[in-house]
């Protein structure tokens, strides 16, 4: 959120570490049959953001999921950590006003390792999101989100190969972002949809 109500043009640089955690459910075709699954997990990523001009942000970031778990017909097993990574890029069509709200768009492409047992479970998805907020003192700055998002999930269940999507393929929630100076906090809660709850700090450059 630090790009989108017109910040310092000579900080083009964002440096970030945040921590999340999703909680969503999973359909697996495997076997010529489907399976859903409970599926949660808690991750740490660092990012880095470079901004191109007033409009345009384009960033990445790399990380591991710390522990997880996932449900299967009532068993519950482990995950283990594994390696993360995602590419992100976010556009303002429209700025932020006296009366009217910023609204900032955003698309990422991300990808997930980690292991169930002796079992791999590798995610991909597409995120495609938007954003609407106001800036208070210039300060605080409370938003509505919205996302959706789709891609595979390709693991073994009962030694045979499946693979899944998520069941909802959708977010909605907010978030809230302050500054001072050129530090940030990001608080952000997701409960409809894919769950999630995501905290984070950045450092503009």
């Amino acid at each position: 959120m630090r790009y989108c109500s017109g910040d310092d043009a000579n900080l083009v640089w964002r440096v970030g570490v945040s921590g999340s955690y999703s909680d969503t459910r999973l359909v697996f075709s495997s076997g010529g049959g489907s399976v859903d699954a409970s599926f949660a997990k808690y991750a740490v990523m660092a990012s880095v953001d470079r901004r191109l001009g007033d409009r345009w942000t384009v960033g990445g970031g790399v990380g591991t999921t710390a522990t997880g778990n996932i449900d299967v017909n009532g068993v519950t097993s482990t995950v283990s950590p594994g390696p993360l990574g995602a590419l992100t890029t976010s556009f303002r069509p429209l700025d932020e006003g006296t009366v009217a709200p910023f609204v900032l768009l955003s698309a990422s492409m991300a990808a997930s390792l980690s292991w169930v047992a002796s079992s791999t479970l590798a995610a991909f998805d597409v995120r495609l999101g938007v954003a609407a907020g106001k800036t208070i003192a210039d300060v605080v700055t409370p938003y509505v989100l919205a996302r959706a998002f789709g891609g595979p999930v390709f693991w073994s269940i009962a030694g045979a190969s499946a693979t899944g999507t998520d069941a909802y393929h959708y977010q909605l929630g907010g978030g809230v972002s302050v500054r001072v100076g050129r530090a940030d906090l990001v608080a952000e809660g997701v409960p409809l949809g894919e769950r999630a709850v995501i905290v984070g700090a950045g450092f503009a450059l």
